[in-house]
Protein backbone atom coordinates (compact mmCIF):
# COMPACT_ATOMS: atom_id res chain seq x y z
CA UNK A 1 0.00 0.00 0.00
CA UNK A 2 1.78 3.42 -1.06
CA UNK A 3 0.81 6.07 0.99
CA UNK A 4 3.63 9.02 -0.73
CA UNK A 5 3.52 10.36 -3.79
CA UNK A 6 6.87 11.74 -5.88
CA UNK A 7 6.81 14.72 -3.53
CA UNK A 8 7.04 12.49 -0.27
CA UNK A 9 3.93 13.79 0.55
CA UNK A 10 0.79 11.68 2.79
CA UNK A 11 -1.75 10.62 0.07
CA UNK A 12 -4.89 7.84 0.40
CA UNK A 13 -3.97 4.59 -1.46
CA UNK A 14 -7.19 3.21 -2.93
CA UNK A 15 -8.07 0.23 -1.15
CA UNK A 16 -9.33 -3.44 -2.19
CA UNK A 17 -12.45 -5.26 -0.90
CA UNK A 18 -10.11 -7.58 0.84
CA UNK A 19 -9.27 -4.66 2.89
CA UNK A 20 -12.48 -3.16 3.85
CA UNK A 21 -13.94 -6.90 4.71
CA UNK A 22 -10.47 -7.87 7.28
CA UNK A 23 -10.88 -4.15 8.63
CA UNK A 24 -14.69 -4.86 9.46
CA UNK A 25 -14.38 -8.40 10.22
CA UNK A 26 -11.42 -7.33 13.22
CA UNK A 27 -13.71 -4.85 14.61
CA UNK A 28 -15.54 -5.53 17.79
CA UNK A 29 -19.74 -6.50 16.83
CA UNK A 30 -21.51 -5.16 20.28
CA UNK A 31 -20.57 -1.90 20.19
CA UNK A 32 -23.86 0.00 20.28
CA UNK A 33 -24.16 1.94 17.04
CA UNK A 34 -25.33 5.25 16.30
CA UNK A 35 -28.08 7.05 15.01
CA UNK A 36 -28.31 4.30 11.96
CA UNK A 37 -29.26 1.95 14.35
CA UNK A 38 -26.97 -0.57 12.28
CA UNK A 39 -24.91 -3.10 14.21
CA UNK A 40 -22.04 -4.30 13.37
CA UNK A 41 -23.08 -7.31 13.53
CA UNK A 42 -26.01 -6.80 10.77
CA UNK A 43 -22.53 -5.29 8.46
CA UNK A 44 -20.94 -8.49 9.19
CA UNK A 45 -23.71 -10.81 8.39
CA UNK A 46 -24.58 -8.75 4.88
CA UNK A 47 -20.99 -8.28 4.18
CA UNK A 48 -20.83 -10.68 1.12
CA UNK A 49 -23.51 -9.02 -0.37
CA UNK A 50 -22.78 -5.42 0.57
CA UNK A 51 -18.75 -5.37 0.10
CA UNK A 52 -18.20 -4.30 -3.35
CA UNK A 53 -20.44 -1.18 -2.86
CA UNK A 54 -18.98 -0.66 0.71
CA UNK A 55 -15.95 -0.82 -1.19
CA UNK A 56 -16.57 1.63 -3.96
CA UNK A 57 -18.30 4.15 -1.32
CA UNK A 58 -15.29 4.47 0.96
CA UNK A 59 -12.80 4.59 -2.42
CA UNK A 60 -15.19 7.67 -3.92
CA UNK A 61 -14.92 9.16 0.08
CA UNK A 62 -10.89 9.02 0.02
CA UNK A 63 -10.17 10.23 -3.97
CA UNK A 64 -12.96 12.98 -4.03
CA UNK A 65 -11.72 14.09 -0.55
CA UNK A 66 -15.58 14.32 0.56
CA UNK A 67 -16.08 12.56 4.25
CA UNK A 68 -20.49 11.61 3.98
CA UNK A 69 -22.20 13.83 5.23
CA UNK A 70 -25.39 11.41 6.65
CA UNK A 71 -22.16 10.03 9.11
CA UNK A 72 -20.84 13.20 10.85
CA UNK A 73 -23.88 13.38 13.03
CA UNK A 74 -22.96 12.16 16.78
CA UNK A 75 -25.47 10.53 19.48
CA UNK A 76 -24.11 11.56 22.84
CA UNK A 77 -24.72 9.67 25.85
CA UNK A 78 -23.33 10.75 29.29
CA UNK A 79 -21.21 8.25 31.28
CA UNK A 80 -20.72 8.57 34.99
CA UNK A 81 -17.15 9.16 36.23
CA UNK A 82 -17.61 9.99 39.83
CA UNK A 83 -19.66 11.59 42.24
CA UNK A 84 -23.80 12.97 41.77
CA UNK A 85 -24.66 11.78 37.97
CA UNK A 86 -26.62 14.70 37.70
CA UNK A 87 -23.87 17.26 37.85
CA UNK A 88 -22.82 17.50 34.46
CA UNK A 89 -18.75 17.92 34.99
CA UNK A 90 -19.20 14.34 36.40
CA UNK A 91 -19.97 12.57 33.50
CA UNK A 92 -17.87 12.04 30.57
CA UNK A 93 -19.39 11.71 27.36
CA UNK A 94 -19.45 9.24 24.94
CA UNK A 95 -19.99 9.72 20.90
CA UNK A 96 -21.85 7.25 19.16
CA UNK A 97 -21.48 6.93 15.74
CA UNK A 98 -22.47 5.16 12.52
CA UNK A 99 -20.43 2.11 12.46
CA UNK A 100 -19.77 2.46 8.61
CA UNK A 101 -17.91 6.03 9.77
CA UNK A 102 -15.58 3.98 12.22
CA UNK A 103 -14.78 1.73 9.54
CA UNK A 104 -13.51 4.24 7.34
CA UNK A 105 -12.35 6.56 10.06
CA UNK A 106 -10.12 2.68 10.58
CA UNK A 107 -9.06 2.80 7.28
CA UNK A 108 -7.83 6.03 7.33
CA UNK A 109 -6.05 6.29 10.69
CA UNK A 110 -4.22 2.99 9.33
CA UNK A 111 -2.93 4.68 6.00
CA UNK A 112 -2.07 7.91 7.99
CA UNK A 113 -0.08 6.16 11.07
CA UNK A 114 2.00 4.37 8.22
CA UNK A 115 3.09 7.53 6.88
CA UNK A 116 3.84 8.98 9.92
CA UNK A 117 6.09 6.50 11.55
CA UNK A 118 7.82 5.29 7.80
CA UNK A 119 8.93 9.00 8.62
CA UNK A 120 10.36 8.86 11.91
CA UNK A 121 11.07 12.35 12.41
CA UNK A 122 7.42 13.35 12.27
CA UNK A 123 5.81 12.08 15.32
CA UNK A 124 7.01 13.60 18.96
CA UNK A 125 8.85 11.00 21.13
CA UNK A 126 8.00 12.50 24.32
CA UNK A 127 3.84 11.10 23.62
CA UNK A 128 3.13 7.75 25.20
CA UNK A 129 -1.04 8.23 24.48
CA UNK A 130 -3.07 6.57 21.75
CA UNK A 131 0.23 5.02 20.45
CA UNK A 132 1.02 1.54 19.34
CA UNK A 133 3.00 -0.43 22.47
CA UNK A 134 2.72 2.70 23.98
CA UNK A 135 0.99 3.66 27.23
CA UNK A 136 0.71 5.09 31.00
CA UNK A 137 3.77 2.50 32.13
CA UNK A 138 5.77 3.33 28.97
CA UNK A 139 5.06 7.11 30.02
CA UNK A 140 6.65 6.13 33.74
CA UNK A 141 9.36 4.15 32.59
CA UNK A 142 10.43 6.75 30.37
CA UNK A 143 10.44 9.33 33.35
CA UNK A 144 11.94 7.27 35.41
CA UNK A 145 14.95 6.73 32.86
CA UNK A 146 15.42 10.42 32.35
CA UNK A 147 15.89 10.59 36.06
CA UNK A 148 18.44 7.86 36.09
CA UNK A 149 20.34 8.23 32.50
CA UNK A 150 19.70 11.34 31.05
CA UNK A 151 20.43 13.91 34.07
CA UNK A 152 21.86 11.26 36.53
CA UNK A 153 19.89 13.33 39.08
CA UNK A 154 19.68 10.37 41.67
CA UNK A 155 23.52 9.45 40.94
CA UNK A 156 24.47 13.14 41.37
CA UNK A 157 22.29 14.13 44.47
CA UNK A 158 20.17 16.78 42.19
CA UNK A 159 16.50 17.62 42.98
CA UNK A 160 14.15 17.22 40.22
CA UNK A 161 11.37 19.60 40.07
CA UNK A 162 8.20 17.91 38.63
CA UNK A 163 5.35 20.52 37.41
CA UNK A 164 2.13 18.10 36.22
CA UNK A 165 -0.72 19.87 33.88
CA UNK A 166 -3.54 18.85 32.17
CA UNK A 167 -4.98 20.45 29.04
CA UNK A 168 -8.47 20.70 30.39
CA UNK A 169 -11.15 20.34 27.94
CA UNK A 170 -8.36 19.94 25.56
CA UNK A 171 -9.95 17.80 22.69
CA UNK A 172 -13.42 20.21 22.43
CA UNK A 173 -11.35 23.26 22.00
CA UNK A 174 -8.83 21.86 18.88
CA UNK A 175 -9.30 24.99 16.29
CA UNK A 176 -9.74 22.79 13.16
CA UNK A 177 -8.23 25.44 10.75
CA UNK A 178 -4.88 25.22 13.26
CA UNK A 179 -5.10 21.49 12.92
CA UNK A 180 -5.22 21.61 8.99
CA UNK A 181 -1.84 23.75 9.11
CA UNK A 182 -0.65 21.02 11.35
CA UNK A 183 -1.38 18.11 9.04
CA UNK A 184 -0.19 20.13 5.86
CA UNK A 185 3.29 21.13 7.73
CA UNK A 186 3.12 16.96 8.69
CA UNK A 187 3.21 16.68 4.53
CA UNK A 188 -0.55 15.82 4.25
CA UNK A 189 -1.96 17.62 1.06
CA UNK A 190 -4.39 17.74 -2.18
CA UNK A 191 -7.53 15.42 -1.46
CA UNK A 192 -6.12 13.46 1.56
CA UNK A 193 -5.54 17.20 3.35
CA UNK A 194 -9.30 18.21 1.51
CA UNK A 195 -10.73 14.60 3.06
CA UNK A 196 -9.48 15.76 6.60
CA UNK A 197 -11.18 19.30 6.04
CA UNK A 198 -14.68 17.28 5.41
CA UNK A 199 -14.23 14.87 7.94
CA UNK A 200 -13.84 18.13 10.29
CA UNK A 201 -16.50 19.93 8.77
CA UNK A 202 -20.10 20.47 9.25
CA UNK A 203 -20.16 17.89 12.33
CA UNK A 204 -23.38 17.79 14.74
CA UNK A 205 -24.52 16.11 17.51
CA UNK A 206 -27.60 15.28 20.19
CA UNK A 207 -27.42 14.00 23.43
CA UNK A 208 -29.71 11.01 24.29
CA UNK A 209 -31.37 10.66 27.55
CA UNK A 210 -32.62 7.09 27.51
CA UNK A 211 -34.95 7.19 24.64
CA UNK A 212 -35.10 11.27 24.74
CA UNK A 213 -33.19 13.08 22.18
CA UNK A 214 -31.94 16.31 22.47
CA UNK A 215 -32.11 19.16 19.36
CA UNK A 216 -28.67 19.26 17.06
CA UNK A 217 -26.44 21.31 18.30
CA UNK A 218 -23.34 21.97 15.25
CA UNK A 219 -19.27 21.37 16.25
CA UNK A 220 -17.48 24.32 15.07
CA UNK A 221 -14.38 23.13 16.90
CA UNK A 222 -12.73 20.36 18.92
CA UNK A 223 -12.58 16.38 17.71
CA UNK A 224 -14.72 13.45 18.92
CA UNK A 225 -13.33 12.14 22.11
CA UNK A 226 -13.83 8.56 21.43
CA UNK A 227 -13.57 8.18 17.67
CA UNK A 228 -10.81 6.41 16.07
CA UNK A 229 -9.76 9.66 14.24
CA UNK A 230 -10.23 11.78 16.94
CA UNK A 231 -7.43 10.56 19.33
CA UNK A 232 -4.91 10.57 16.44
CA UNK A 233 -5.42 14.01 15.27
CA UNK A 234 -5.56 15.49 18.74
CA UNK A 235 -1.96 14.01 19.28
CA UNK A 236 -0.42 15.53 15.76
CA UNK A 237 -2.37 19.17 17.10
CA UNK A 238 0.52 18.77 20.27
CA UNK A 239 2.80 16.90 18.59
CA UNK A 240 5.48 19.99 18.96
CA UNK A 241 4.94 20.73 22.45
CA UNK A 242 8.08 19.41 23.19
CA UNK A 243 10.25 22.05 21.33
CA UNK A 244 8.48 24.53 23.26
CA UNK A 245 10.07 24.37 26.24
CA UNK A 246 14.50 25.68 26.79
CA UNK A 247 15.28 24.12 29.75
CA UNK A 248 12.36 21.27 30.95
CA UNK A 249 11.74 18.44 29.56
CA UNK A 250 8.35 17.25 28.55
CA UNK A 251 6.33 13.62 28.50
CA UNK A 252 3.04 13.61 27.80
CA UNK A 253 0.13 11.15 27.70
CA UNK A 254 -2.49 12.03 25.74
CA UNK A 255 -3.74 15.54 27.27
CA UNK A 256 -1.82 14.97 30.23
CA UNK A 257 1.94 16.08 30.43
CA UNK A 258 4.96 16.31 32.65
CA UNK A 259 7.19 19.50 32.58
CA UNK A 260 10.84 18.61 34.66
CA UNK A 261 14.46 19.60 35.72
CA UNK A 262 17.14 18.49 37.84
CA UNK A 263 19.37 20.51 39.67
CA UNK A 264 21.41 20.99 42.53
CA UNK A 265 20.69 22.29 46.02
CA UNK A 266 22.56 25.59 45.19
CA UNK A 267 20.44 25.93 42.28
CA UNK A 268 17.16 25.56 43.61
CA UNK A 269 16.25 29.22 42.63
CA UNK A 270 17.29 28.93 39.08
CA UNK A 271 16.02 25.86 38.38
CA UNK A 272 12.38 26.93 39.59
CA UNK A 273 12.61 29.86 37.74
CA UNK A 274 13.70 27.88 34.69
CA UNK A 275 10.49 25.58 35.66
CA UNK A 276 8.16 28.71 35.50
CA UNK A 277 9.65 30.17 32.51
CA UNK A 278 8.81 27.08 30.47
CA UNK A 279 5.77 27.01 31.64
CA UNK A 280 4.71 30.05 30.42
CA UNK A 281 6.13 29.58 27.15
CA UNK A 282 3.62 26.85 27.39
CA UNK A 283 0.86 28.65 28.40
CA UNK A 284 1.54 31.21 25.03
CA UNK A 285 2.02 28.06 22.85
Amino acid sequence: MDVIDGDNNFVFAEISQELVRDTIMSMPTKKTPGHHKVGMNAIKACLPSILPVITNLFNASLSSGCFPRHWKLAEVLAQPKDGDYEVAGNNRHISLLPVLSKVLERIGHVQLVSFLTSNTDLLSLHQSGNRRCHSTETLGVLFTSHLYKAYKAIDEKKVTAVLMFDLSKAFDNINHQKLLIKLRSLGVSGMALAWFDSYLRDRKQQVRNNSSLSSTLGLKHGVLHWCILGLLLFNLCINDLPLVCKTCKVESHVDDSKLNVSFSNKEINGGLDDLKQDLLRVAAW
